[in-house]
């Protein structure tokens, strides 16, 4: 069994010496291994481009969506590629043969990247937009019932929600949402699901021949150990002539456009082989991802057990030491996870005009980074736990943290 903290990290990462590296849940970060082959294949390409991206590439990208189909339980047909999340819900959404008057449901918790994005299409196209307020500590149960309260005061309009757009893990705060209910939910009142799973694999386990939402987006950059940007997209089968790359390239196809059976099985993989090229060595090397988290992390399992744990036990620890508390919900379903939300000691309206830049900048200074938000009337620090962690990490951070906040109190 590998023994992970700050020895793996010095072995297997890296990380500068001088950074306190709490904040994987951002961006992520690659093991050194990985990033080896990730610049080796740059350098192969660069040998000869025309017979790398020609003839190599789109046969090392079908490998790539094959590895990682069998990750997230999914026929590769219907899987591709983007750089972000954030790029793929801008794919998914700005494809999506969307009606003036068509509504949009989102949780207030939503991404903010995304909402700008369903901010775009009202302006641009008409959507309406609708939130469903989400102030926790709130059950599953609760939050499950808001989705539906709001779905049926639309139905009853005469107007129903077209699509709700909804975490699976939200970012701030990290909390986990009942995503597999919601899914259903929207089965059953006929409205298209699409699920932002940015921070999903890699943190928890996915299965998507079992979900079956009609859309569904992950980063494999920030918890899965690939490089910098790097996202999967799956679009129902229904669904793949609407969607189109990002940006729109040669292989574009009109909707309408009947292909032979054999293509029109791949129709959604080769619209996007074309609009690779920026980040195709990121794609190439999941695979190699895919390695070291089995042969050098010892599986899913070792490293869930043991950033599950982490986790927990640095909320326990700084809420205690804090003399505040853990931001979850109602009944703790959402600490199964690698990320924790902490309540910082003091009280939002006391900090003084400015305080984000002063403690952000502080924190960058001294090499350290924890995302703060405020949520329900308090300030909230969210920390994330890897393999690379150890409490020793936590507890630097939170000394640094709460010494730059408390220099902005009034």
């Amino acid at each position: 069994m590998p023994v992970f903290g700050k020895k793996f990290r010095e072995q297997h990462f890296s990380l500068s010496p001088s950074a306190i590296p709490v904040n994987n849940g951002s961006y992520g970060v690659a093991p050194t291994v990985v990033l080896e082959e990730f610049h080796d294949i740059q350098w192969k390409k660069e040998g000869f481009p025309d017979r790398y991206l020609r003839a190599e590439q789109p046969l090392d990208v079908i490998a790539s969506t094959k590895a990682i189909a069998d990750i997230v339980d999914a026929d590769y047909e219907n899987l591709v590629f983007a750089d972000s999340t954030s790029a793929g819900v801008n794919m998914v959404l700005r494809s999506f043969p969307f009606a003036r008057g068509d509504k949009i449901l989102f949780q207030t918790t939503t991404y903010s990247a995304c909402i700008n994005t369903v901010k775009f299409l009202a302006l641009r196209y008409g959507v309406v937009p609708l939130t469903v307020q989400l102030d926790y500590p709130l059950s599953d149960d609760e939050v499950v019932e808001k989705f539906a309260q709001a779905m049926k005061a639309e139905a009853e309009t005469g107007i129903p929600v077209k699509m709700c757009l909804f975490d699976a893990i939200s970012s701030l705060p990290g909390l986990r949402v009942p995503f597999e209910r919601i899914v259903q939910l929207c089965k059953d009142q006929d409205v298209i699901s699409f699920v932002d799973g940015a921070h999903t694999v890699g943190q928890i386990p996915i299965a998507l021949r079992t979900l079956q939402p009609d859309f569904f987006i992950s980063n494999l950059h920030k918890w899965y150990m690939v490089p910098k940007g790097c996202a999967i997209v799956y679009v129902a089968p229904k669904y793949h002539r609407s969607i189109h790359s990002f940006p729109i390239s040669h292989s574009f196809l009109e909707d309408d456009v009947v292909l032979p059976l054999a293509l029109e099985a791949t129709r959604l993989v080769d619209r996007f082989r074309l609009t690779l090229v920026s980040y195709f060595a990121n794609i190439t090397v999941v695979p190699a991802a895919i390695k070291f988290r089995n042969n050098v992390c010892g599986g899913e399992t070792e490293i869930s057990n043991y950033c599950y744990k982490l986790a927990q036990d640095v909320g326990d620890m700084l809420a205690a030491r804090w003399g505040t508390s853990v931001l979850n919900n109602s009944h703790k379903e959402s600490r199964q996870l690698a990320m924790v939300n902490v309540e910082v000691p003091v009280v939002p309206l006391e900090l003084s005009s400015g305080w984000r830049k002063h403690v952000e900048e502080k924190m960058l200074e001294n090499s350290v980074f924890v995302p703060l938000f405020e949520h329900n009337g308090k300030l909230y620090a969210r920390f994330s736990c890897t393999v690379y962690n150890d409490m020793e990490d936590y507890l630097a951070a939170a000394d640094l943290l709460l010494k730059f906040v408390n220099e902005v109190v009034n």
